[in-house]
């Protein structure tokens, strides 16, 4: 809440919430591209890329309006899986931005791959202020592709494994970053912070709540 809260004014917030890559709803619509290029009929992660930023600013569509053809279709029983309705009625769209992908899924090393993504739909431009994420990405790919996980499919289990340990997503804060930090009282301890605000603290001197606070 706090985190959220923050961002929405504006404020500049570092925490375990901002600085794992998972986090960021950008990196989650490059995960959907590529799990819909991995497997075609995840209509789901097609779906979620379509309404998604990315998209948005790259074609000019209306996010209502590609939500409510996305929703047509799933009422239309007969159309099928979401891609080829999609090619059907935007093939400009489709082959200008999708097909590339679609056809050489497997033919290119994923971070080749990645990196042609984002360069074809300007994400870094479009994007400027989630670089770091970007960027961290296609370090991780570069790490994985060295134990032998370079392929789609491998990576994107390697993603989704909620046993892997969160520290590789973490993104690489700058010391002294200009940023309020948002953490546990645990974590806090011994770092020395000339100030340190504790929300929701409303106890008196006595330590006894107070419901005048």
């Amino acid at each position: 809440f706090i985190v959220k809260t923050l961002l929405e004014m504006g404020v500049s917030v570092e925490s375990d919430l901002t600085v794992n890559i998972k986090n960021n709803t950008l990196i989650d619509e490059v995960i959907s591209f590529l799990s819909f290029i991995d497997s075609p009929d995840d209509d789901l992660s097609f779906a979620g890329f379509l309404s998604g930023k990315i998209f948005q600013k790259k074609t000019g569509f209306n996010r209502n309006a590609i939500i409510n053809w996305i929703t047509q279709q799933r009422i239309d029983t007969q159309s099928g899986y979401l891609y080829p309705a999609f090619k059907r009625d935007f093939p400009d769209i489709w082959e200008q931005y999708f097909d590339y992908f679609f056809k050489n899924s497997g033919y290119l090393p994923i971070y080749d791959f990645v990196v042609l993504f984002l360069k074809k739909w300007a994400v870094l431009n479009n994007f400027i202020e989630d670089s770091a994420y970007f960027l961290h990405m296609c370090e991780l790919i570069k790490t994985q592709e060295t134990v032998q996980q370079n392929n789609l499919t491998s990576f994107l289990e390697f993603w989704n494994n909620d046993q892997e340990k969160e520290e590789p997503f973490q993104l690489k804060s700058t010391a002294g970053a200009n940023a309020i930090k948002v953490m546990t009282i645990h974590k806090a301890k011994g770092l020395q912070f000339p100030v340190a605000i504790l929300p929701f603290l409303k106890l008196n001197t006595f330590g006894s709540s107070d419901s005048k606070d």
